[in-house]
């Protein structure tokens, strides 16, 4: 629209309103001048409405509250333990070597040497125990009887060393014997010992020497 046709209406609708106002104060004052008054107008009562029933409200239904999920626990990686260091065994010191003491060695009885009559006896120590020779001699020394106690001895071994067939060997003769196992020796009687039964042997030789050897040259 241009700007003189927007003038003209704007003018237009201000007279209109200034005419309305213009005219009511006229009919105002007419009304006035003729002296109507309205008196004692009885108001008709208005027939109360027909109450128009109330819709009752439906009670929004109470929103019920959704559970919050538990949230589920996520599984926690055990931690692999570590593994105990095993203990090393420490090397057991070798013992240190004990020195073992010598056993001091224990002196040999001396010999039981009796003369009963025209006998002598002596007592030395055999393989299992004590043995006891019994000689008799004559005037030259040589031996006449020949008896040995190795009851004490291995039977089968040892004692062999008491039968007259072993015995007889050293009848007639006289101090120093020795076995044939040992050296032979000049000036010395050889005799045989008893198999298996060196030990008992060599005591009774040992007996034989003692008993026939006078003491200053023992």
């Amino acid at each position: 629209m241009k700007k003189p046709a927007l003038i003209a209406l704007i003018w237009m609708l201000a007279l209109a309103v200034v005419l309305a106002l213009v005219g009511r104060h006229q009919t105002e004052a007419m009304e006035a001048v003729a002296g109507v008054h309205v008196t004692n107008v009885t108001a008709v009562p208005t027939a109360d409405p027909t109450p128009t029933a109330t819709a009752t409200p439906i009670p929004e239904p109470t929103p019920t509250a959704t559970p919050t999920p538990v949230p589920t626990p996520t599984a926690t990686a055990t931690p692999t333990p570590e593994p105990t260091p095993t203990a090393t065994a420490k090397p057991t010191p070798e013992p240190t070597p004990t020195a073992t003491a010598t056993p001091t060695p224990v002196p040999t009885p001396a010999p039981t040497l009796e003369a009963v009559g025209g006998a002598m006896t002596l007592s030395v120590p055999g393989y299992a125990g004590d043995i006891t020779v019994t000689i008799e001699t004559d005037e030259q020394g040589l031996i006449t009887t020949l008896i040995v106690d190795a009851a004490c001895e291995t039977a089968g071994l040892g004692r062999k060393c008491a039968e007259e067939h072993w015995l007889e060997q050293f009848i007639g003769q006289t101090a120093p014997f020795v076995l044939h196992s040992s050296a032979d020796m000049p000036g010395m009687t050889a005799v045989d010992a008893v198999s298996y039964a060196t030990i008992t042997s060599q005591a009774v030789v040992d007996a034989l020497n003692q008993l026939l050897t006078p003491p200053e040259q023992q």
